[in-house]
């Protein structure tokens, strides 16, 4: 009998761990668990760029202009945009993307809770305490995630890439290939992973799998026949091209990784493949190593075709996004690993006492997260050995590991505390909500709150319940941490006397930096350039040319805001004296107007200068630290 049936059956005789209460009360929790933990804060980062392709497919002509729709959009490639036109259609862009990115969350934790259909009902609902309660991100520069909390493809295409591999668990092949087809279609970076994890797992059940290997030949085919992006299986990246994405997307190659992106890697698949050891004999065992293996083979083949081989296809396919699925497989798998190694004993129970140190300290993005994996290895190694280990030594180093994790988590507070208060990207945020959202805290309260209520009865399963119940309502109440100004660019798209209306003729590209989302939504305009359109240079020379002729003067007005900071900072200090005054130089303006190729039409900037002058906007809403004047600079003023 396995560790998973010997645990199951126990908890079916023994444990109350299916009654109606117990679910609705463990759900409540995890709801409230996922909302304090992952808060939101409106359009960021890729969902820009989604709800720009969403509005320039709804209103035809007032942003086709725009370079990024014109050369770098991979919108053909999803069905998300017509989905998400005909919601924001139906009850506006605020409830769309709240409505969607809500229904996609619950959407990843049933589907979860499908994939770990073998593991024990608590250790089942632990897994999704981990998921609610620790971070996502796997990527290099800790930019990627899964599950993110803003509303992209990915939302919908990684609930259907576990849907496909817990169906695959289950044997229904076809069914999972129809989940498959649906990630793909969503998203078909989210999708790639999950058909070479789905096919490793096929191959390990039954090596005749292995012969869907002879379909290899077949792309190399299809890029002779050039057909679709098959075509750039055969062609390598052109020294220019090149450069700007080695410069830009430096994610997409292995050797532009920092040793610090790494550890996060190393820390997944050695969970994954613990868990496979654990758990041997099991399909979600077998999952594990087919995970493992996935991310070595596809790792292999991404730092031979991007880093020497320069190919366009093999590069844009990101491989290392498999990385996603074995952060998600880790995180499920912990809960697993935790209680397999606490029932061994004390040595066990140091073993796991590395385990949570190597996870604090990874996911707390410290330059000392190889500390914390070096360590675990260490502790492995000791406790695998036949050192002798005093209870004492035991208890000396759970201490010790225990503190270590206090003292990170503090420094990881008093961090996220300044960032809330003096960014100025969100909105006041309570203290509360930070502390009980960060992962050992989340985790160890989530599991708690799950034995608690699934041991309680009478008044205090009741009490239990209001608990959770008030945990969810606190959730809901932390969880928009929108600033003024991010709800106003959400909601005022389509209302009158939005910025500058009137001033700036139809179709005039405009220079609003920071971030395109004001100048699609609140002029309906082109925007000229910012860093977020340049997202799309791996999938478009044309975008890497035009990024390339745009940056110059950016760069240049980016460097003397983080020269003004850091004068505002001496002052603030009381080491400079005198009026500081942080506006660019006139030259800096009529360059970037006057820019080989042609430059923005209109610039806006929060200082204000005569040359070019025709227009200002001011900003009221919310808290007065919010409030902001805008200027509007006409280019054809600046020669």
């Amino acid at each position: 009998m396995t560790y998973l049936s010997l645990r199951a059956s126990t908890a079916t005789s023994t444990e109350r761990t299916d009654h109606r209460a117990f679910v609705v009360m463990a759900t409540l929790w995890i709801a409230a668990l996922w909302l304090i933990c992952r808060p939101f804060r409106g359009i960021r980062h890729d969902a820009i760029l989604y709800v720009g392709q969403t509005f320039n497919a709804m209103w035809p002509g007032q942003l086709s202009g725009d370079w990024f729709f014109l050369t770098a959009s991979q919108d053909r490639y999803t069905l998300f945009t017509p989905l998400m036109s005909h919601a924001v259609a139906a009850v506006g862009l605020q409830t769309a993307e709240i409505g969607l990115l809500l229904t996609f969350n619950a959407f990843f934790l049933w589907a979860s809770w499908r994939l770990l259909g073998e593991l024990p009902a608590l250790l089942r609902w632990s897994a999704l305490v981990s998921l609610a309660a620790l971070s996502h991100t796997y990527g290099g520069e800790g930019s990627f995630a899964f599950a993110e909390p803003f509303l992209d493809a990915r939302s919908l295409a990684e609930p259907f890439g576990v849907l496909a591999l817990a169906l695959l668990l289950r044997g229904r092949i076809g069914w999972s290939l129809l989940a498959l087809v649906a990630t793909l279609a969503c998203h078909p970076l989210v999708a790639v992973p999950v058909a070479a994890v789905g096919w490793a797992y096929l191959c390990l059940t039954n090596r005749r799998w292995l012969w869907l290997g002879l379909l290899a030949p077949l792309a190399p085919v299809l890029g002779l026949a050039n057909l679709g992006p098959f075509a750039a299986l055969l062609h390598t990246f052109d020294p220019a091209w090149y450069h700007e994405v080695r410069t830009v997307d430096s994610q997409c190659f292995l050797l532009d990784w920092e040793l610090t992106d790494w550890a996060p890697i190393v820390l997944d698949l050695a969970l994954v493949v613990q868990a496979w050891r654990l758990l041997r004999g099991t399909r979600i065992a077998r999952l594990a190593l087919a995970t493992a293996i996935a991310s070595v083979v596809l790792t292999i083949v991404w730092g031979l075709s991007a880093d020497l081989g320069h190919n366009i296809l093999l590069t844009q396919l990101q491989l290392w996004r498999v990385y996603w699925i074995l952060h998600y497989l880790a995180l499920c798998l912990v809960p697993v690993i935790v209680h397999r190694h606490w029932l061994e004993g004390d040595r066990g129970r140091l073993l796991v006492g590395a385990i949570v140190l190597a996870c604090v300290a990874v996911q707390s993005n410290w330059d000392t997260g190889w500390v914390g994996c070096l360590w675990l290895a260490m502790v492995f190694a000791v406790v695998q050995s036949r050192v002798t280990l005093s209870r004492r030594i035991v208890r000396l180093g759970m201490i010790a590991m225990a503190a270590m994790c206090l003292l990170i988590m503090g420094f990881v507070y008093s961090k996220t505390r300044e960032a809330t208060v003096f960014s100025g990207s969100f909105a006041e945020i309570p203290a509360l909500s930070i502390l009980f959202s960060l992962p050992l805290v989340a985790a160890s309260v989530g599991v708690a709150g799950l034995v608690a209520l699934r041991s309680s009865r009478g008044a205090v399963s009741a009490t239990l319940g209001a608990t959770a119940v008030a945990a969810l309502l606190f959730g809901v109440h932390a969880w928009d941490q929108r600033p003024a100004w991010q709800v106003y660019t959400e909601q005022a798209y389509a209302s009158e006397g939005r910025p500058f209306e009137g001033r700036i003729p139809e179709g005039k590209s405009v220079f609003w930096e920071n971030s395109p989302l004001q100048t699609w939504l609140l002029l309906h305009r082109p925007s000229f350039f910012s860093l977020n359109q340049a997202s799309g240079l791996v999938f478009s020379r044309e975008a890497s040319m035009q990024y390339a002729r745009r940056t110059g003067p950016y760069t240049e007005l980016m460097l003397l805001r983080d020269r003004c900071d850091q004068l505002a900072e001496l002052q603030a200090a009381g080491r400079l004296k005198g009026p500081l005054d942080c506006r660019p130089p006139v030259s800096i303006m009529k360059h970037y107007c006057n820019l080989p190729g042609g430059g923005p039409d209109y610039m806006i900037f929060d200082w204000k200068r005569p040359e070019g002058l025709v227009a200002s906007w001011k900003f009221e809403e919310g808290p007065p630290s919010g409030h902001k004047t805008w200027y509007l600079y006409d280019c054809s003023q600046l020669h």
